[in-house]
């Protein structure tokens, strides 16, 4: 069942970097008699969120790779004197300023910013930033600023000097300008310039409010020229939402 719990989170095996993250989960949802409806029970749903934020946080943090023992007998030995519960605030005291440790420092924070599109961690990363999204459904990482326009000759076309092209080339594939969309909104999406997408989509201004809130977007100019200021104003609006569920 750990697998298929991990599957709910919208990871595969092949987001998992080592087998041993699905131990300590097999042998809790084993501790509590390994009820059926453990995946999607609103019974469970605490035990899944510590669950999910033990796996990310483990994923990110690369604990099991070295001797994986030194890390899944605490654990076992925590889940067995914590009976109830999936037990994270246990497991993180326990490993706490160890070289295993799963908290979350401002500098940790800081360097999610530099999670690039197409890397193993990106979707781990934006996990974290859209817990309201089940990503056993097709949601695609997209680039907010549509990928398309980023090369150096479209943008010297534009007229941008040597020191703007080299920021925009630097900057467009990393966490700022990613964010979840579903399928088709994404494909409807597709090579449109955001300021005309979210013109032409939001025009509503209680859904281009939800949308923004949901997606971190700063209420700033959306014009292309504008990317710079977007990405340093979107980049402040994402540390303090991970500093929010990691810290």
């Amino acid at each position: 069942m750990a697998v298929e719990l991990i599957a709910s989170f919208g990871f595969s095996r092949d987001n998992v970097t080592s087998n041993n993250l699905f131990i300590p989960i097999a042998y809790y949802i084993k501790s509590i008699n390994t009820p059926g409806n453990f995946i999607d029970s609103a019974k469970y749903a605490d035990d899944r969120k510590a669950i999910k934020r033990w796996f990310v946080a483990s994923l990110l943090k690369s604990i099991f790779s070295f001797s994986p023992d030194a890390v899944l007998k605490p654990i076992k030995d925590i889940i067995d004197g914590n009976p109830g519960s999936f037990p994270l605030e246990e497991i993180i005291k326990r490993f706490k300023n160890t070289n295993r440790d799963i908290t979350f420092s401002d500098e940790n924070i800081e360097n999610l910013l530099f999670t690039k599109y197409g890397s193993g961690d990106a979707l781990i990363v934006l996990s974290i930033l859209y817990p309201w999204a089940n990503l056993r459904n097709s949601f695609h990482i997209d680039h907010i600023y549509t990928k398309s326009r980023f090369t150096t000759k479209k943008l010297e076309k534009r007229g941008y000097n040597h020191d703007m092209i080299n920021y925009y080339m630097e900057n467009f594939n990393y966490l700022g300008n990613l964010q979840l969309l579903e399928e088709i909104p994404n494909k409807e999406k597709n090579d449109r310039e955001f300021e005309e997408w979210i013109n032409a989509n939001y025009s509503n201004q209680a859904k281009r409010k939800d949308y923004m809130e949901k997606h971190y977007i700063p209420d700033v100019s959306f014009a292309f020229d504008n990317f710079e200021d977007f990405f340093t104003e979107r980049e402040q609006l994402l540390v303090a939402a991970l500093r929010k569920e990691l810290v």
